[in-house]
């Protein structure tokens, strides 16, 4: 097994996380991690997470030395939620008609009275309109 070395920059680099509440660990493969997991992605810069990444061995080395002071700090997550553009309200979606099946297409679209064959005012107006012919044309 080769030994590593720690240099001032990695024991910098853990004290600056503890100060602000993340911890160190070295999980059973050597791998080094930072405890809590949340911190990973919340806590830490891309600087910090790709020093994490470059220096992987000699923070682990440094870990299972015991050469930091015992951690009692608790992380908390970041107070400010991350902003995102703030987007316009979603409209509101168009009632369906039933005889449609969609939004309705409206008395002078040409299929209107084929799709609103079961219409109870189409209905009515057909009856009024066939009763209204045959009486006429009989009379």
């Amino acid at each position: 097994m080769t030994s590593v070395n720690w240099g001032p920059d990695d024991v910098a680099f853990v004290e600056q996380l503890r100060a602000r509440g993340i911890d160190v660990g070295v999980r059973k493969s050597g791998r080094p991690f930072v405890w809590p997991v949340a911190a990973w992605a919340d806590g830490l810069t891309d600087a910090e997470r790709q020093f994490f990444r470059e220096h992987h061995a000699a923070l682990a080395a440094m870990v299972r030395a015991k050469v930091l002071r015992d951690f009692d700090v608790w992380w908390q997550p970041p107070t400010e939620p991350v902003t995102a553009a703030p987007t316009a309200p979603e409209p509101e979606p168009e009632p369906v008609c039933r005889y449609c099946g969609g939004p309705c297409v409206g008395p002078e679209h040409h299929a209107y009275r084929t799709l609103h064959w079961h219409d109870p005012y189409e209905v009515a107006r057909r009856e009024a309109e066939a009763t209204a012919t045959f009486r006429w044309r009989y009379l």
